[in-house]
């Protein structure tokens, strides 16, 4: 009789092994359930800020004096690396492309971000006009960025971050999935860290989902728009959340698992920023 309680006692245990296993995996088929592995070794490397990118697009821009010079019109995107390389800034009748690396978030009372180049280079800086945006070519990169005493990058393919929210979105076989409404940016890097995207289809409605913006680039086909790397069936088992109900994306287990959901490298700890 005793070694047939033995063995029951030791069937239950293996039961109750692999049903907190299948458990465990389940919860980690999510984000916002568990934390990646990866996280036990790269929080500390988790610093700085996000922030939707819509938010900066039309915020105050001051200079170091506090003199309210204009605002961010918008930002140029590097599409090869996923980084914001200049903020373009309205201060009156043209416009002007000013290196991301000079621009940092406000740290006043007053909400809006300061440039850190003084009015009279800015009022000498190559501008151009509201209705007529230049070609953003490796010529115009080295004039931009020479003017700022930097080497300007080879092989750039800038876009506006103005003009990636609201393009549709696509799978790889062409198909139309939904939208992409908003951008979340690291300010220190200036990197893009997600894309925020809706998709056409009942079973999530109206809610929206953050994905890895690695994992988005824009379509080569003659559709324009964006083709995002990730399987229909993953993206709508991902999690959701209400246009005015945002998760909170600077929470370090928050990002973590949402980049382990998708297996991608975490944006903190690939480099980044011009």
């Amino acid at each position: 009789m005793k070694p047939l309680l033995n063995t029951i006692a030791a069937l239950c245990a293996v039961s109750v092994l692999t049903t907190g296993s299948a458990w465990a995996q389940t919860d980690a088929a999510k984000p916002g359930t568990t934390t990646t592995q990866a996280g036990t070794d790269t929080k500390k490397q988790f610093t700085g800020k996000l922030v939707k990118g819509a938010e900066i697009l039309g915020a105050n821009i001051f200079n170091q004096k506090a003199d309210d010079l204009g605002e961010i019109s918008d930002l140029l995107l590097d599409e090869n690396t996923g980084n914001i390389s200049h903020a373009v800034l309205d201060l009156g009748t043209n416009l002007v492309a000013v290196p991301y690396k000079h621009v940092k978030q406000s740290e006043k009372d007053t909400k809006g971000y300061v440039v850190d180049v003084d009015k009279t280079k800015l009022d000498g800086a190559p501008n151009f006009a509201k209705n007529a945006w230049p070609n953003f070519d490796d010529a115009w990169m080295e004039k931009s960025y020479s003017y700022y005493g930097l080497t300007g990058k080879k092989g750039v393919k800038l876009v506006r971050l103005s003009k990636v929210h609201g393009s549709k979105l696509f799978d790889q076989m062409g198909n139309h999935l939904g939208e992409i409404k908003n951008t979340l940016v690291h300010l220190n890097s200036g990197k893009v860290a997600y894309g925020v995207v809706s998709l056409n289809t009942p079973v999530v409605g109206d809610k929206q989902t953050t994905v890895p913006f690695k994992l988005i680039r824009q379509s080569k086909e003659a559709t324009p728009g964006y083709v995002v790397n990730v399987d229909k069936a993953k993206l709508t088992n991902a999690v959701y959340f209400d246009a005015n109900s945002w998760p909170d994306y600077n929470d370090y287990g928050w990002n973590d698992r949402t980049y382990g959901y998708y297996g991608a490298d975490p944006y903190w700890t690939t480099p980044g920023g011009y």
